[in-house]
């Protein structure tokens, strides 16, 4: 579960960065290993989400 949270973090932190135009000097400033991170951390939640999602379609009735 800590991971699907850090998954949510993470892509709320890089849409809150991308969309918001006053940011650009934060994201220069941006570790790019943390931004490797956080896009790491968004796969891993994303692809357990899709399985979630295959796991429940095949358990239907």
């Amino acid at each position: 579960m800590d991971a699907v949270r850090a998954g949510l973090f993470a892509r709320r932190e890089i849409e809150t960065r991308s969309l918001d135009p006053g940011n650009a000097e934060h994201r220069d400033r941006f570790n790019p290993d943390a931004d490797m991170l956080q896009r790491s951390m968004i796969q891993v939640f994303e692809k357990t989400q899709d399985s979630h999602r295959v796991t429940a379609l095949s358990h239907r009735p």
